[in-house]
């Protein structure tokens, strides 16, 4: 059910910059000429496409 939003009023406290939630990563398809796919095995001994994260957080705009 939609309902009216609060009457609350808003201070100079309640507007502090958000803490950053996201995480980046990234996976990639490789494939041969015969279209068999790399996969390797992970730390959890299953299969899976390869793939990484950054080393340092917060490089990732030095790098874009």
């Amino acid at each position: 059910m939609l309902r009216d939003p609060a009457q609350t009023k808003v201070t100079v406290a309640d507007m502090r910059c958000p803490t950053p939630q996201g995480l980046v990563g990234v996976g990639v398809v490789v494939t041969d000429h015969l279209g068999r796919v790399l996969l390797g095995r992970s730390v959890r001994d299953v299969w899976e496409l390869p793939g990484g994260k950054p080393d340092h957080a917060g490089q990732e705009r030095g790098n874009a």
